[in-house]
């Protein structure tokens, strides 16, 4: 896969201490910690990378209830939330919401 810049600060004990930034795209990844370019222990480690939160701008909406409903009837649509980076996210507990203006003459 693509390498990635770790940032790396060296406490000067033996230990050090990296960071670097997730990938954009969800899904599973592996990361390699090398010595000397020798893996470390357990090295390549196993990581999920998780979509991050829900960006209007890249949202969907769709669905029959976005074109005509029948008065007095109930309409439905489907929105499909997705962040900044185009992954779809999978949890709940985002406040969405619709509301109706109108009649336009």
């Amino acid at each position: 896969g693509d390498a990635v810049d770790c940032n790396c600060k060296d406490y000067g004990n033996g230990k050090y201490k990296l960071d670097y930034t997730g990938p954009e795209k969800g899904g599973d990844y592996q990361v390699r910690v090398t010595l000397g370019g020798d893996d470390v222990v357990n090295s390549p480690f196993d990581i999920s990378v998780a979509s991050s939160s829900a960006s209007a701008e890249r949202s969907r909406a769709t669905g029959s209830g976005l074109e005509s409903v029948v008065a007095g009837e109930t309409a439905e649509f489907v929105v499909e939330l997705v962040d900044k980076f185009g992954n779809r996210v999978p949890t709940g507990g985002v406040s969405v919401r619709a509301n109706t203006s109108g009649p336009r003459t």
